[in-house]
């Protein structure tokens, strides 16, 4: 039987692999007591305890009728009766798992084990047969002296009774000794059995080595498994990494956004704004270098998902799942390249919007100082300082209405006076929303407004007149 074993060594390792993959299932899915008492029984028949693991399968088979390693369960507790030489039992839970479990992987399996069973029982029967036969014969033989003995001592008291009892006793003997020729024979023959009972107690000491042998190679598969999982945490912690540097770079972004919400003083923003502009340069080639880094560990982790795939068919699936997740990442980077390529343009704009207006106000200046030297046109229109002005709190200034529009209605929803005023720059190519709050008479006012809108939403904002 070992020798048969040995010969379908293949078939040995798919019986393992199936064993770890329900007894991986087992510890996925059922309770902590089904598998602690699954682990329990087999823990018994790896160390040679059969008795111990027999108990402990019936144990879970009652307990947990329908579990989903109920076949695995019922393939290694007759197995355990097998070692037990409970053959009658092995055979009856071998049929019922056959019924009960028709499209089980262990089905494959369970006819070699029945042949295995019937052929040692053969034998162990045939050997009590015979052991049975040569106590009878002892028993005759026993019988037999008895009996000469009696007659020798009849014989004593009748001497022509003895002469006739010798003459059959005689041929008694001969009788006798062509019995016992016939014993030799068989006590021969007999010989020749213990001698194949112990080349089969050889071959059952082969099998319970080649058990071992595969009890070590499941040990193997198990701390291999134990490896693959190591390397799914450590490819799970790269991730997580990643997910530090976007958001590191989200802060960023949001601190590119805070940044323009500064706009005290026209000639100091512009002054700000040419700076900004040039870290955002900067920011944006570390983006790009971040962005080739990333790459590369994108080649990194397909090389190691290839790896994985070669050792376990479950890894390839969490591979792609990593590939997708740094696709992720790569469309995020784009999506974070395009905000600040757009926060840049609006910079740049807004630069050439407050130049425009500071020309604009100097030209004004300029047109005023001519009105005063001529005092024979006193109908001429007010100039800028002398109409009445409006202020508001300046919150934001986005290049998207929908984001500008988002903005206002939480604010509206937060109970604040909040409006988005749209604005187009003076060559009509591009436009902006502001989102703004109150309409006050004058700057006091709306000074203390942002006050109270910074403290409280703590966010920075400016007094915006028009």
């Amino acid at each position: 039987m070992g020798k048969s074993f040995c010969n379908n060594k293949a078939e040995l390792k798919i019986a393992i692999l199936l064993s770890v993959i329900l007894l991986t299932a087992l510890g996925t899915y059922a309770s902590y007591k089904e598998s602690e008492l699954f682990d329990q029984g087999y823990e018994n028949y790896l160390s040679s305890q059969p008795e111990k693991a027999a108990e402990a399968f019936r144990t879970f088979l009652k307990e947990f009728p329908d579990s989903s390693a109920k076949d695995a369960a019922m393939f290694w507790l007759g197995k355990s009766l097998i070692q037990l030489y409970s053959f009658e039992e092995a055979k009856q839970v071998f049929s019922e798992m056959k019924q009960q479990s028709p499209e089980s992987p262990f089905i494959a399996y369970l006819d070699r084990e029945t042949e295995d069973i019937s052929r040692i029982e053969f034998v162990v029967h045939k050997l009590k047969a015979e052991l049975n036969d040569t106590v009878k014969v002892k028993i005759a033989l026993e019988e037999r002296l008895a009996e000469i003995e009696k007659k020798a001592q009849l014989g004593e008291q009748d001497l022509s009774v003895a002469v006739e009892d010798r003459d059959k006793f005689r041929l008694w003997l001969e009788e006798e000794k062509a019995i016992t020729e016939e014993l030799k024979t068989r006590l021969h023959d007999l010989e020749e059995k213990d001698a194949e009972l112990k080349i089969l107690q050889d071959k059952l000491n082969e099998y319970q080595k080649n058990q071992e042998v595969r009890d070590e190679y499941l040990k193997q598969l198990t701390n291999e498994r134990g490896q693959l999982d190591t390397q799914i945490q450590n490819l799970t912690n790269e991730i997580e990494d990643l997910r530090g540097k976007i958001k590191e770079y989200e802060v960023i972004v949001s601190a590119i956004e805070e940044e323009k919400k500064k706009t005290e003083g026209f000639q100091v923003r512009i002054r700000e704004l040419e700076g900004k502009e040039t870290v955002l340069k900067i920011l944006l080639a570390q983006v790009e270098e971040k962005q080739k880094d990333w790459k590369k560990e994108k080649d990194q982790f397909n090389s190691r998902i290839q790896q994985l795939e070669n050792d376990k068919a479950q890894v390839e699936s969490e591979g792609e799942k990593l590939k997708n997740r740094v696709k992720e990442y790569e469309d995020v980077l784009t999506m974070i390249k395009e905000k600040t390529e757009e926060d840049i343009s609006i910079a740049l704009n807004a630069k050439n919007t407050l130049e425009a207006k500071i020309a604009a106000i100097e030209k004004s200046g300029e047109m005023t100082e001519k009105d005063v030297s001529k005092p024979e046109h006193p109908s001429e229109p007010e100039t800028k300082q002398e109409r009445k002005l409006m202020y508001s709190v300046h919150i934001a200034l986005y290049g998207n209405q929908a984001n500008a529009e988002a903005l206002y209605k939480e604010y509206v929803k937060k109970g604040y006076d909040a409006y988005v005023q749209k604005a187009v720059s003076k060559d009509g190519k591009k436009t902006s929303y502001r989102v703004l709050i109150g309409k006050f008479k004058n700057k006091e006012e709306a000074s203390q407004m942002a006050k109270k809108i910074s403290d409280k939403e703590k966010i920075k904002v400016f007094i915006f007149s028009e």
